[in-house]
């Protein structure tokens, strides 16, 4: 099962706004924006994942979601999964967040392109998330060299519908005084 990131609306807005929403898949995502010295964004996708009852006290009390709901309104919410299976609970993260500098500056970071071809660390990073994933036929194609380039590329577009989705929800919040919640989902 594929996990994705998206956001929900709690309120009336333009069906023709709806379908303009968008998810990302998660993958390592987080762990990739870690390496790049992020620490909001990577911290809300993370803590979205599903926890069983007995799991979302102990989650409630992680470093990561202690300081942002100090900060930021959540919510734990029950979901449905398949008939007769355990409950399942999900930390969502209010849009406000996106208002803060700090996740701003996070933002303008997933827009810059924060990954280099002439950075050596930056290659390194690129070249082990290749090794995790596997490798189209285009891809086997081309010479390592060219493969860590490509995967650059891909990386930092990547990383700007990060930003794009998170700007998206704050633009949603902010234009139709609705409440806008990050959530994760299953496909």
């Amino acid at each position: 099962m594929d996990e994705w990131f998206s956001i929900i609306v709690s309120g009336r807005i333009p069906s023709k706004v709806r379908r303009e929403f968008h998810s990302l898949s998660i993958s390592d995502a987080p762990e990739l924006m870690r390496r790049k010295g992020l620490k909001y964004i990577p911290a809300v996708i993370s803590s979205t994942k599903p926890l069983h009852e007995e799991e979302v006290e102990g989650a409630l009390k992680s470093s990561e979601v202690v300081e942002l709901s100090k900060r930021f309104k959540m919510r734990v919410k029950r979901f449905r999964g398949e008939p007769g299976s355990a409950k399942l609970f999900q930390i969502q993260w209010s849009a406000e967040l996106v208002g803060l500098e700090e996740v701003e500056r996070e933002l303008r970071l997933l827009e810059s392109e924060p990954f280099s071809k002439q950075d050596e660390s930056d290659r390194m990073i690129a070249e082990e998330d290749l090794r995790q994933t596997s490798l189209t036929e285009d891809l086997k194609l081309m010479t390592p060299e060219q493969r860590v380039d490509w995967n650059i590329d891909f990386l930092n577009k990547w990383f700007k519908h990060w930003a794009e989705l998170f700007r998206k929800a704050y633009e949603i919040r902010e234009r139709y005084k609705v409440e806008v919640w990050f959530v994760r989902s299953w496909v």
